[in-house]
């Protein structure tokens, strides 16, 4: 098990919010085993960019400055 800071425990809850909107086109009927693989190509890449995404922005917005 990976080791996540509160930082990355919030950018995978940011990043379920286009993964489900992912899933609602493929529909939650659908099994993942019938899934096709670009269909989970796509839910992995919309996984990682939403977190990616999350994690860019948090970085943003944090005024720490630099003690430097």
């Amino acid at each position: 098990m990976v080791d996540l800071t509160a930082q990355e425990e919030a950018a995978i809850r940011v990043a379920l919010e286009p993964v489900a909107a992912l899933i609602d086109t493929i529909g939650w009927h659908s099994p993942p085993s019938e899934w096709s693989q670009e269909q989970m190509l796509q839910l992995i890449t919309v996984a990682i960019d939403g977190f990616q995404t999350a994690m860019h922005q948090a970085a943003v917005d944090d005024s720490m400055e630099v003690p430097f």
